[in-house]
């Protein structure tokens, strides 16, 4: 035995080497492939993503569906925006490491996402294997999962951790200048549809607009035929005869998108602002029957802001609040926006030089002028 270990010494001995070589390489491949998961945040195939989960510890969280026209919605029940998550699937597509924590902030910032942190789950439609171009089992699979923290001292990164690793890492968007927390929202409400109603002419049976403090403004239009309309004052419900009806067109397509700029259910006034008179009152009733309405509240100006003669502005020139959905859903709405469905009964007289009936047929969406005396 022992002339045959002389005689093979050699050979022995390059085996052992070659055996830790390749154990030596089988962990290095190893500890590479963890520190690869660990890296693993970005999805650089945005397309294939069927679904998004985020959620934090003080039980707010969302699941965000794509459905089969691409339209997002929100734990499967109501429209979502598709711009919001857009800008988060491009944030998944566009993220890399910066670099991983360093060991003295490595306890601190661990905490900090175990607590504060937002879990996020991203789902792709992927398959088992693929082989000769063919994919194979492709169905819906869970790719991601980590935890969203606060953002970095220097507020251009942010803090992440995948599931399972023990390393985290700073987390940014190369050449964007800020920090990526606010994109991982877990609240339903900030991915809502912003649109508040949507009706085009054709589905519109009557408009109501209410002016609290211009009753006499106030108004309601009804679709009287095909093509057809009258204007009523709600003050003594007398019919405007003339009126023009390009303005009554005009106002109603006004309505085929209203959106609203901010969702404020949460705001702390928001009890006493509806408490109090609204500044208009709209009402809609669609081809069904249904009736959407709309309440708007003025808003108080920011401190210091003066009109163009210099005296201080009680009310936001800009913005107002909204109140609508059957009153469960209250936002900050643009006068840009709503000036166009809050105007008054005087918009709509004809111009002095120009005379219009009291219902002007359309014709292929035109309306045809018939001459008659004005009052």
């Amino acid at each position: 035995m022992s002339n045959f270990i002389k005689k093979n010494r050699i050979s022995i001995t390059t085996v052992l080497i070659l055996a830790i070589i390749t154990v030596v390489i089988l962990l290095s491949r190893r500890n590479s492939t963890m520190e690869e998961k660990a890296r693993n945040f970005a999805v650089r195939d945005t397309a294939s993503v069927t679904r998004l989960f985020l959620a934090k510890k003080d039980s707010s969280q969302v699941l965000l569906t794509k459905n089969n026209n691409s339209q997002w919605t929100i734990n499967n029940e109501e429209k979502a925006s598709n711009a919001a998550v857009e800008i988060l699937l491009e944030t998944l597509k566009k993220m890399d490491v910066k670099r991983p924590v360093a060991k003295s902030e490595h306890n601190t910032v661990v905490k900090h996402l175990s607590s504060i942190g937002v879990k996020v789950e991203v789902y792709q439609k992927k398959p088992l294997f693929t082989l000769l171009g063919v994919d194979f089992f492709n169905k819906e699979r869970l790719t991601r999962t980590f935890y969203v923290g606060d953002a970095t001292q220097n507020n251009r990164g942010t803090y992440m951790v995948i599931e399972g690793a023990e390393i985290p890492y700073v987390v940014y968007i190369p050449g964007f200048r800020g920090y990526l927390t606010p994109r991982f929202k877990a609240k339903p409400d900030d991915w809502r549809d912003h649109t508040i109603i949507s009706k085009g002419i054709n589905q519109i049976k009557s408009v109501e607009v209410i002016h609290k403090e211009n009753p006499e403004e106030s108004f309601r239009i009804n679709k009287t035929g095909k093509n057809t309309f009258n204007i009523r004052r709600l003050q003594d419900n007398s019919l405007m005869i003339p009126f023009d009806t390009l303005k009554v067109l005009d106002f109603l397509a006004s309505f085929n998108t209203v959106k609203f700029e901010d969702l404020l259910n949460d705001f702390e006034k928001k009890d006493s602002i509806i408490n109090s008179t609204p500044f208009h009152i709209i009402r809609l009733k669609d081809a069904q029957d249904k009736t959407n309405v709309i309440k708007t509240y003025q808003r108080r100006a920011p401190e210091g802001l003066n009109n163009v003669y210099g005296e201080e502005m009680k009310y936001d020139p800009d913005r107002m609040y909204a109140l609508f959905n059957n009153e469960e859903d209250f936002a900050l709405v643009q006068f840009y926006i709503f000036d166009n469905l809050t105007r008054k009964l005087s918009y709509f007289l004809p111009p002095m030089n120009m005379s219009t009936s009291q219902n002007q047929p359309v014709n292929n969406g035109k309306v045809s002028i018939k001459n008659t005396k004005t009052r």
